[in-house]
């Protein structure tokens, strides 16, 4: 793969400008961003949409695999966000020798035409007072976030090429780097976290979708899955470290996200963790062992196996009417128990909430109501 990634940064596309045009492209003439109507759609270099959003109704529909800042947004679904102008939140806190408990949380947006938000301040409750703290969003010509600032301190950084290519993300103390292909994808994403440097290589297939991310020691991987009308069907990610106690055990650990759709939309999320440890396997009544590279792909061959058990689990489902959205989340824990010297899989229910989101007559949501197990609340009322 050829780099196309520049050595420094290009100071028109680091430098911060307040966006008044509908419609602007890259240096390679592709579109960066466009709106129409009640529409604004902001793309990649390379062509990719990365965000799309609903003026109308204040959606925001970001790709599954896209890198974009999403902190300020209120999320429906790993797909879908929204952002009103102001939030007002209330949380009753149930304690049967207490009775109730309430904390108010105020947050108001700035945002500008495109549908970016450009200022954030939330007021909240600490030590009898309130406090504020304001959060500015400063963005280059093509509509790429720059960096955000809480209380004029910076809390993310973003860092682009000459083409509009990012190459470098800092949030917090961690930052990862990128370099991409003379057709503008990613090829190789480095990242520097808590002090450990963690590089991986991009694969793609034929329709040029991201399969599979690897560390050139293969303990760190992400592979994707399609189904086949190109949607995200499913991700895993995968982690590895040798046992503490044991050099020649390796302790694989992954989370298996699977999305499904219906009429468009995502109708079910759900999110498995893994811990799967073999350092011997039996043969001929032996039990011999493994060396790391057979541990590891013994894991992998696992994964596929659909009677793997996993150690939790979480499932949300979306249910999309035309007043309101109703997202049910359950959290799980597995076990494999014998039960008449047969191996039962039990699936256990460890906590359950739900969540109710209120329509306007336009689509907008107006509130958000959260019930967890308990019967503990919290309210959000939303204003545009």
């Amino acid at each position: 793969m050829v780099s196309c990634q520049s050595k420094t940064p290009d100071t028109e596309s680091n430098t911060s400008v307040n966006l008044s045009k509908m419609k602007e492209k890259f240096p390679n003439q592709k579109t960066a961003f466009e709106k129409i109507n009640n529409k604004v759609d902001f793309y990649e270099p390379s062509g990719n949409k990365r965000l799309s959003i609903d003026l109308q109704k204040s959606l925001y529909k970001v790709g599954l695999t896209s890198n974009i800042y999403r902190e300020h947004l209120i999320k429906i679904n790993d797909q879908l966000y929204f952002l009103p102008k102001k939030v007002d939140s209330k949380q009753i806190f149930s304690d049967c020798d207490k009775g109730t408990s309430q904390g108010n949380i105020s947050r108001q947006f700035e945002i500008n035409e495109l549908g970016l938000a450009i200022m954030q301040q939330a007021d909240s409750p600490s030590d009898n007072k309130i406090k504020t703290n304001e959060i500015v969003y400063k963005y280059n010509k093509f509509g790429q976030l720059l960096k955000v600032l809480e209380n004029k301190k910076i809390i993310a950084e973003y860092i682009y090429d000459a083409g509009g290519y990012l190459t470098e993300a800092k949030i917090a103390k961690n930052s990862i780097t990128y370099q991409y292909n003379k057709e503008g994808f990613i090829t190789i994403e480095e990242r520097h976290e808590n002090g450990i440097k963690i590089s991986l290589r991009y694969q793609y297939n034929s329709a040029k979708q991201l399969i599979n991310k690897m560390s050139e020691n293969q303990n760190h991987a992400e592979e994707f899955g399609y189904d086949n009308t190109g949607r995200l069907s499913s991700i895993i990610k995968y982690s590895a470290e040798i046992d503490k106690n044991n050099p020649d055990k390796l302790i694989n650990n992954f989370v298996k996200k699977i999305y499904n759709y219906a009429d468009e939309r995502l109708s079910e999320e759900k999110i498995y963790e893994y811990r799967i440890v073999n350092a011997s396997v039996l043969v001929n009544k032996k039990w011999q062992p493994l060396d790391i590279d057979q541990q590891r792909k013994m894991a992998w061959e696992k994964m596929t196996d659909t009677d793997e058990i996993p150690t939790s689990g979480i499932e949300r489902s979306y249910k999309y009417n035309e007043n309101s959205i109703i997202v049910s989340i359950n959290h799980f824990n597995f076990s494999n128990r014998v039960v008449d010297g047969k191996a039962k899989l039990e699936k256990e229910l460890s906590n359950s909430e739900s969540i109710k989101f209120s329509l306007d007559l336009s689509g907008k949501i107006v509130k958000k109501e959260t019930t967890d197990k308990k019967g503990g609340t919290t309210v959000e009322n939303y204003s545009y």
